[in-house]
């Protein structure tokens, strides 16, 4: 199969079959509708071939094509149906996109205690709540919050992936701030599990560490329960680590967490194809 520009050329039939008729093309553009009307096009027996190519002869030449070729020329065809159904879906099929924004940890959970005693609980509340307020800005973004305020939420019963099961969420983005035993250790890191999130995670990553301009620990693949039970690309970010002090003085200003709230509403729009 030859591709030209956005066009798809299948010989039909050989050139010994067609005698002095020349070559038979299929043709079709990648646009799933130009893919029905191609499809009705070669039952009805019409192609690019010339218009004095009378019923007769396009009888004779239709039953001279072989089985196996029809059935290759199918299956292309399905094949390009299902890029362009799926391009289709993906970029123009929603008017309105769900995405579930989850703060870590709360409550008796104070997650990580940074390098000043604060915790990580109170740091992701706020910065998810920017996020929220930011993308009501943007029409086609319906954001929901796994938890408003300082509420624990039991990982036992998985509710934070439940709800966003539930509510059929279009993406999951769950905000975390990191810890380790070096004081020394500092960046940026997302994380997702299934195979569909991992262009997610790295539109994420990439609006986030620009926006921060930490260091870029990467992308990675981790078996949390929040991205392994989401049904919907699922990613977790770790914004910084709050135990590197001069990280966390940072991320715990106004103005740091107003930076990051564009940039996730900027990787959620550039993922979801609304810019």
């Amino acid at each position: 199969m030859q591709n030209l520009g956005s066009a798809f050329f299948v010989p039909a039939v050989s050139e010994s079959e067609q005698g002095d008729s020349g070559f038979f093309y299929l043709m079709c553009t990648s646009s799933a509708f130009d893919l029905d009307l191609c499809l009705l096009f070669f039952f009805a027996g019409r192609g690019s071939y010339p218009t004095n190519f009378n019923t007769k002869q396009r009888d004779k030449k239709m039953k001279t094509v072989r089985p196996p070729m029809i059935i290759m020329i199918l299956l292309i065809f399905t094949a390009i149906g299902i890029v362009a159904f799926y391009n289709f879906s993906n970029s123009n099929g929603k008017s309105v996109y769900k995405v579930v924004i989850d703060p870590g940890h709360g409550g008796k959970d104070h997650g990580a205690t940074g390098a000043s005693g604060q915790f990580e609980k109170d740091f992701t509340l706020k910065l998810s709540r920017k996020v929220e307020k930011l993308a009501q800005e943007e029409p086609r973004l319906q954001v929901h919050l796994t938890r408003t305020d300082d509420r624990f939420i039991s990982s036992v019963d998985r509710a934070r992936p439940k709800f966003a099961n539930d509510l059929g969420a279009d993406l999951f983005i769950s905000i975390h701030g990191n810890t380790f035993a070096n004081p020394d250790v500092s960046g940026t890191e997302t994380y997702y599990y299934h195979w569909n999130s991992r262009s997610l995670a790295k539109v994420m990553h990439k609006h986030v560490v620009q926006g921060s301009g930490f260091q870029n620990r990467g992308v990675k693949k981790e078996n949390y329960f929040v991205l392994k039970d989401t049904k919907m690309p699922a990613v977790l970010i770790e914004m910084g680590y709050l135990t590197h002090p001069k990280e966390e003085k940072e991320m715990l200003t106004e103005e740091y967490q107003n930076r990051m709230a564009v940039s996730i509403v900027d990787g959620i729009k550039e993922y979801l194809k609304l810019d």
